[in-house]
This record gives C-alpha cells, structure tokens and sequence, in this order.
C-alpha cells in the first residue's frame, strides 16, 4: 500500500506546473540510536505549494558522504531528476550545511552547478533562542525551574491532586518547547502555587517532595521577584543601560522606580540581544532572498539573481502588464494560474520561486508520526517501520 501512495505522490510531483522541485531533509535518532532521514520535496501543482513525504530511510551511519548518498539514491529510485533540483533546505547542523564537506556541498559538487541551500529558519529562530537563554541568567534560571516544575508534578500523588493542565517536559531541541512550557506555567500559576503549598502542609507527603515544593516555591517567587530587583544589589545604585534608538518607540523612558529600572535593563538586553542573533544568522543568501522576497514589485532588476540559477525571467514588458493587471489581487500565484496561457512566463518565474522554501517543519512533523508508530511493544523491521510512518503522514 505505501508503494501505491508513494506512486501518487511522484506522479503528483512530475506533472507539476514547473519540473523544478525542492529537497527538505532532516533526521533523528531513535532509542536504538537509528538515524531516521526524512526526505520531502516542495513542488507547485495547480497553481497551489505542496509539500509531500518522499520516503522516511534508515541508517546506521550519519556522515555527510553516507547522507548525500542516500539522498541521491532515494532521487533516483522514485524518478526524480536531480538535474531539476532547485534549493535544498535542511538544518545547520555541520554534517548537512558544512560548506567543505557537508550535504549540501556534495550534492552541488555531483551537479556541478549551484543548488542554494537554505538554513531552516526555525532551526535558525531556536538557535536565537536558546543564545538569548545563555545570555541572560533571568532566563536561564526560569527554564532549570521549569524543568524541576515538570519533575514534581509527574510524581504520582502529585498528579493526583494536581488541577491544572499538563507541563510538559521542556525539549531544548524543539523549536517550541520553551514557548508551550512558559504557555503553561503562566496559564497555570495560581493553581500550581496553591499545589505547592498543599503538599508543604500536607502530611501524606514524603520529606523529599515536601522540601522539592518548598525550592520549587521559593524558586518561583523569589527568581521571580529577582526579575524585578536583585537583593544583593539594594546597596549599590543602579546603572540606567542606554537604549539604542531602534527600540524608542518600545521603551518608556520617564522616572520610575529601582523595580522599574532593572526590568527596563532586562529588557533591553533581551532586545539588543535578540537583534544582534538576528542580524548574524539570518544573512546568508541575502541576494537570492531579497530577489525572492521583491518578486511582487515585478522589477526585473531586482529579480536577475534568479537567473543565476537558470530560471527564466519574462521581458520586461510582460512584468509591466502582469504587475498592473495584479495590483489589486491578494494570491498573485492562483490568480496567475488562471491566465497561465496569456502570461506563461511571469506564471513559471512565481511558481518556481513559491518552490523556495525556509523550513523543515513538514520532517519534523513526520518524527512526531514516528514516535507514536514505532513504540517498545511493537517489534517490527525497519523497512516496515517507515512503510507505517509514511503512510500515517500522507494519511492526514
């Protein structure tokens, strides 16, 4: 059954609008320390994206050779022309993105021509993140009393008499783990301060889990109040940080109080950091992005990067009439398509760029999948394992 869904789903791919296509690739490790390669393309068809599983392979070797090969092989045995490999998008771990030696440099070394690689820009967004956390102890400290949080409530007489809903286990690697665990703690707060003063007071608690709440509440309070004002620091005056003018429109900037101030600080480095990772992760391929990004201002000047890449560009002329007759339609890309015949060349330049893609998330989605097939009661081959995942995917 995969076999004939997987059928459908190339099928799909070969009669897109544009034979160009997009490689998205990511991996993980199972229990039994099996590397799990899921392989998507990125394709246009009937003036819409999709983006569709390809296969989801194993192997026990994770090297950027082993990689490329295999991404090459899985190209090939599912007919899939490697010539027409527009972008390839994976995350920025060295084996995949290292410019001497990784994925995406011996695929373009066995092309022989430029295949752009984009560093997932959710992977890039959580390496913000997670340098912003580092950076500023406030935070740091407010994740450890996270995951001590999530350590006390999956006791078990805990759970029984906790009210609230579940904190979950914070997964630095997750591009939203620290986003839905600071969600639940914040919706939850009253009701797990309440939990911790039960269990301090309560007599069916063992000495342990009495003095875990008691360091989890004056953890909470405490870390939380030292947010606002470090203790040690009552006698000292506190130095008012600079703002830098960018962030004017963000910052009050009349008299407050010491409380006050040293949030303003917190905050500005928050931002100033913020800005800063910003800057320095997401400038690679400016050109080919900013070229992407203006394709809606139908300016050939701006669009030339593209044809570095050997896409072809309308004259001039045509942009002109495209741009004035699209210049009050919302989706340029499914209005295009329906005059398709009149304005071939503008169409196939917007489809085959709607084919540049900056993130990985359909892979991800695709682990979530394998985790609930793949369980410790089941004992299963590998080919069989991923045969179930794929099918469970496409079947959504």
């Amino acid at each position: 059954m995969s076999e004939v869904v997987r059928e459908e789903i190339i099928f799909e791919i070969l009669d897109a609008d544009v034979p160009w296509f997009t490689l998205l690739e990511d991996g993980t490790r199972d229990r039994n320390n099996i590397e799990h390669v899921s392989i998507g393309i990125r394709y246009v068809r009937k003036g819409k994206v999709f983006e569709s599983l390809v296969n989801v392979a194993t192997t026990l070797s994770s090297d950027a050779k082993t990689m490329a090969n295999l991404t090459m092989e899985i190209l090939r045995n599912n007919g899939l022309d490697s010539k027409r490999l527009l972008s390839q998008c994976y995350d920025g771990a060295s084996v995949m993105s290292g410019r001497k030696g990784g994925v995406q440099t011996l695929i373009q070394e066995e092309l022989h021509r430029k295949v752009p690689y984009v560093h997932c820009f959710n992977h890039r967004l959580h390496l913000v993140i997670m340098k912003l956390i580092s950076e500023v102890p406030e935070l740091k400290i407010f994740f450890d009393q996270c995951r001590m949080l999530h350590l006390f409530l999956n006791h078990v007489k805990v759970i029984s008499i906790y009210t609230g809903t579940r904190i979950g286990r914070l997964l630095e690697q997750r591009w939203s783990g620290h986003l839905k665990i600071t969600e639940a703690i914040y919706s939850n707060y009253q009701t797990i301060i309440e939990l911790l003063r039960t269990v301090q007071c309560s007599t069916e608690f063992s000495g342990e889990q009495v003095v875990q709440s008691a360091d989890a509440f004056s953890g909470i309070v405490s870390e939380a109040k030292s947010i606002l004002l470090h203790d040690d620091d009552m006698s000292r005056p506190i130095r008012r940080k600079k703002p830098n003018c960018l962030y004017n429109d963000y910052i009050l900037t009349e008299s407050t109080t010491k409380e006050h101030d040293t949030l303003e600080s917190l905050f500005i480095d928050t931002i100033h950091i913020t800005s800063r990772e910003f800057e320095r992760r997401f400038f690679e391929n400016n050109m080919l992005l900013q070229a992407v990004d203006s394709i809606e201002e139908f300016d050939i000047d701006k669009l030339y990067p593209l044809s570095e890449l050997g896409i072809s560009l309308p004259s001039i002329e045509e942009l002109s009439v495209v741009k004035e007759f699209m210049k009050d339609k919302t989706n340029i890309l499914e209005e295009l398509y329906k005059y398709r015949q009149p304005f071939n060349n503008t169409y196939n330049l917007f489809a085959t760029v709607a084919m540049f893609c900056c993130s990985t998330s359909m892979c991800e989605s695709s682990f979530s999948v394998l985790t609930r097939v793949s369980r410790p009661q089941r004992n299963m081959s590998e080919i069989r394992c991923s045969n179930l995942v794929f099918l469970a995917f496409e079947s959504r």
